[in-house]
């Protein structure tokens, strides 16, 4: 599992980051997500590679 820590703080960071010109999702535990994920009624594919390639999905659509 990744997680992505503040600098500053030190504290454990959640939702949207981004890095380097590089997006990641991590979910309410910290944890950095990969494959389908659902935010804000939008699905997105994030890559799990390292640094996610996003693909993102209207509100209509849904992943197969």
């Amino acid at each position: 599992m990744w997680y992505y820590y503040d600098l500053e703080s030190g504290q454990k960071q959640t939702g949207w980051i981004k890095d380097k010109n590089n997006w990641y999702y991590l979910d309410n535990s910290g944890v950095m997500k990969t494959g389908w994920i659902k935010d804000n009624n939008n699905w997105y594919y994030l890559d799990g590679s390292g640094p996610t390639d996003i693909y993102s999905y209207s509100q209509s659509s849904s992943p197969n």
